[in-house]
């Protein structure tokens, strides 16, 4: 008996991460509008799929907030409110505190150093010499900001954390904006940010996670409010 090699099933895995990858970039981007009505049948026909890989990717996105699926009326995009936003960044803001006030005065030189790393990460984003690049921003400065979560030593706070929607619901607002004057405010913070935890300052943290905080929420309502209430 010969021994037959079967395919591994990568293409139809992969096929559901692109289907899934290309509806997440057009709904952040805003080239899927709030309230829209998405139809499975037309989706399929304009990314010439099958049916399967587009109700998979609107499951995962409506998981993740960003659809919005009920029985009879299928799927719409997720308006995005100041509402939304304001309740995310409350949370945020009492998770970060919290745990502030647990790590701060307790960090290892190799902690610290880890820190600055992603640190360093977050500000490279943001650097004179190119463009601000948002999603790589996006991307450093969640992990610049779960490390800070995660030397708190609770899993159950780092869990809760991971799962917020603020920095999807941030790239979905900023996306199409030129708020590249933020990024002076946002590295002085960052740097204040970073300095507070390595002299074991938790005032000072304090005040500084209280102003990143309310900048991004400040931010995000204006940018929402300027699109007329929601995108």
């Amino acid at each position: 008996m010969t021994d037959t090699l079967l395919p591994a099933p990568i293409e139809h895995s992969d096929l559901n991460r692109k289907v899934y990858d290309h509806l997440r970039a057009a709904l952040l981007s805003g080239e899927l509008r709030a309230g829209e009505k998405l139809n499975l049948t037309t989706l399929s026909s304009q990314l010439g799929v099958s049916r399967s890989p587009v109700h998979q990717a609107l499951t995962r996105l409506a998981a993740e907030g960003l659809v919005d699926v009920r029985s009879r009326r299928g799927y719409t995009v997720t308006p995005l409110t100041t509402k939304a936003l304001d309740e995310e960044y409350e949370i945020r803001l009492a998770l970060e505190l919290m745990a502030a006030e647990r790590a701060i005065g307790t960090l290892s030189p190799e902690q610290l150093a880890e820190l600055w790393v992603a640190l360093d990460a977050t500000l490279e984003t943001m650097a004179e010499d190119h463009a601000w690049d948002l999603r790589r921003y996006i991307q450093a400065n969640q992990s610049f900001h779960r490390l800070m979560l995660d030397y708190a030593g609770n899993d159950a706070l780092s869990s809760v954390y991971a799962n917020l929607r603020v920095s999807l619901l941030m790239e979905r607002v900023l996306s199409g904006w030129n708020v590249e004057g933020l990024t002076d405010e946002l590295c002085e913070q960052h740097i204040a940010l970073y300095r507070a935890y390595e002299a074991g300052d938790l005032p000072a943290a304090q005040k500084v996670i209280r102003a990143h905080v309310e900048l991004g929420r400040k931010t995000a309502v204006e940018l929402i409010e300027a699109a007329g209430g929601a995108r």
